[in-house]
């Protein structure tokens, strides 16, 4: 207060610094009377000042547990499964929360510039991991390319079944998300493959089956892969033509090359959506959603608390239906406004979304992560018994286009023999299909004895013996046919062996007890029912993508996006 004042000591009279009037004496209450009737504003300021030195920033002092490696982990998973930019180790925030944690630990601080040997580290950890995992083992793969931001992906996924004494799965791992530079030929591919696996030590010999979509480039893959051959498969990779059919001609060898099981679903329902008729109605509605997703007419939509129907993407019939079932949804809302105008059959729409929910339930069901490969040919049949039983005419157009796939799927040793395998469907089979299927169970059962051996040859004997005696005790100086003739037998006896199954039963869990009797016959069964159905995994990797590359990263190096790729889709 005094700081806006002086005094006449002569006069005894106080001063304002700010107006110049004179107080009597040289009282506090005066001068502060004065301050608050005329300059208010000194006060208030003054008032504000003294409040803010009152306040005194309370800290509390916390403990927890933590160590390192822990707190390695949270930043490793920052850059990877949170897909931040590597700037952000460095932002202000940021070092405020962790530098007193490194100081704490002793720890080098993480930043932008050691971020990615720390990652690079953890990449090879899991491939470690991954090498010890897939040792002497038949494998089966799934792969696919995805385009992000003019940058061309592989994804190779590896499925397989472990059992152990405590549970019995599928393990998913991602082998690789490797940058392509080159056109995407089937020779290149094959080349890009082969150098992904072979850095886990798994050679062509180990690979049971390929499941991929029906591209032409994914067929020709498969075959020199087979054949290692590199002469062109095609004649004129540009040419454009029913890729279906070639898909058929693919003559295999060891590897089986797997349709995506739901991409051959949605191929049944694309033929349908094809047709002239059922495609000029779905234009109609096409373009009324558009309509409605204008400015004025959302407006009005939301106005009135009502969804704005999503717009399909031509080459998904899942978003066909889904954009068919929300107009639906707004069928009374859009009779009561009449400056809409619509070309709408109401009556076909419903007929259309009542034949293909069964459709769309079935695609739910494929996409689950962990499929086994008779499970697929389960929700097939259902969905075909859904429409033999239905008098939709829709309906009816989809069972043709299913019973015309069915006999081309058939005609899949692979999937014969995860059939055959599984006795809650094995007997849908006939005595042909059955025989093919053993036929091909029996080349598989020698497949996994020559890896068994190859493996043993480069073992220590101690370890070789530990191996016996967790399974059956042999000789490795007996011949393989007599080594193979128990299994042989079971494998053409296997349907009478076991009886049927409920639809619902759990299959990984029957082949948990079989392991105690038959260890071969369990190792056989986790084969051909680890082959994947769908492409799910490898999809759901290509997701991850926009999580990495970002606006933000666009500029990443291929070395670093893959092994951030890799970490993050391992991780999960």
């Amino acid at each position: 207060m005094y700081m806006h004042t002086y005094v006449k000591f002569l006069t005894r009279k106080s001063v304002c610094k700010v107006c110049g009037m004179q107080l009597s004496g040289n009282h506090s209450t005066n001068l502060k009377r004065h301050l608050h009737v005329k300059h208010g504003e000194i006060i208030r300021e003054f008032d504000t000042e003294e409040e803010n030195k009152s306040k005194v920033i309370k800290k509390k002092k916390i403990t927890y547990e933590t160590s390192e490696e822990s707190i390695l982990n949270s930043i490793i998973k920052i850059v990877t499964t949170d897909g931040k930019p590597f700037m952000f180790l460095d932002s202000e925030g940021f070092k405020e929360i962790v530098d007193p944690i490194y100081n704490a630990l002793g720890m080098n601080p993480i930043t932008s510039r050691n971020i990615m040997s720390l990652v690079v580290e953890r990449e090879e950890s899991i491939k470690n991991d991954i090498r010890a995992l897939v040792q002497g083992k038949l494998l089966s793969l799934k792969i696919d390319v995805a385009t992000r931001m003019d940058k061309a992906i592989l994804g190779v996924n590896l499925q397989m079944i472990m059992s152990n004494i405590s549970k019995t799965e599928i393990i998913v791992k991602t082998l690789g998300m490797i940058q392509l530079t080159y056109t995407h030929t089937g020779d290149y591919i094959k080349e890009k493959i082969l150098e992904i696996i072979e850095e886990y030590g798994i050679t062509v010999d180990q690979i049971f089956s390929v499941t991929s979509d029906n591209g032409r480039n994914m067929v020709k893959t498969v075959k020199i892969l087979n054949d290692d051959m590199e002469e062109p498969f095609f004649e004129d990779d540009t040419e454009a033509e029913n890729w279906m059919g070639k898909l058929d001609e693919v003559s295999l060898a060891n590897i089986h090359l797997v349709r995506c099981a739901a991409h051959t679903l949605q191929l049944c329902v694309y033929d349908v959506n094809k047709l002239n008729k059922i495609s000029q109605q779905i234009d109609i509605c096409r373009k009324l959603c558009k309509t409605l997703r204008t400015e004025t007419m959302s407006r009005i939509l939301i106005e009135h608390n009502k969804n704005i129907p999503s717009l399909d993407v031509v080459t998904s019939w899942n978003s066909t239906y889904l954009m068919l079932k929300q107009l639906i949804e707004l069928k009374e809302f859009l009779a009561t406004k009449c400056c809409i105008n619509t070309d709408i059959e109401w009556d076909w729409v419903e007929t259309y979304v009542e034949a293909f929910k069964d459709a769309y339930d079935a695609t739910i069901k494929l996409q689950e992560k962990h499929l086994v490969y008779s499970e697929f040919f389960i929700i097939w049949t259902e969905l075909k018994l859904q429409c033999q039983n239905s008098k939709n005419f829709l309906k009816q157009k989809l069972l043709a286009q299913i019973e015309l796939r069915e006999s081309k799927l058939l005609e899949n040793t692979a999937l014969l023999s995860a059939i055959y395998m599984d006795p809650r469907v094995n007997r849908s089979l006939t005595d042909y299909q059955k025989y093919l299927a053993t036929q091909n169970l029996k080349k598989i059962a020698f497949r996994l004895f020559e890896l068994k051996h190859e493996r043993r040859s480069i073992k220590s004997p101690s370890s070789a013996y530990l191996d016996d005696v967790e399974t059956v005790p042999e000789s490795i100086e007996e011949p393989i046919s007599d080594k193979l003739v128990k299994i042989y037998f079971e494998v053409d006896n296997f349907d009478k062996m076991y009886s049927r199954l409920p639809l619902n039963a759990d299959i990984l869990q029957f082949f948990s007890d079989v392991k105690l009797k038959s260890p071969q016959l369990s190792d056989l069964a986790h084969v051909v029912l680890a082959t994947p159905a769908t492409q799910v995994s490898v999809e759901r990797a290509f997701s991850a993508l926009h999580y990495i590359l970002s606006e933000r990263q666009s500029s990443i190096s291929s070395h670093n996006l893959n092994s951030l790729l890799f970490v993050k889709l391992n991780s999960e």
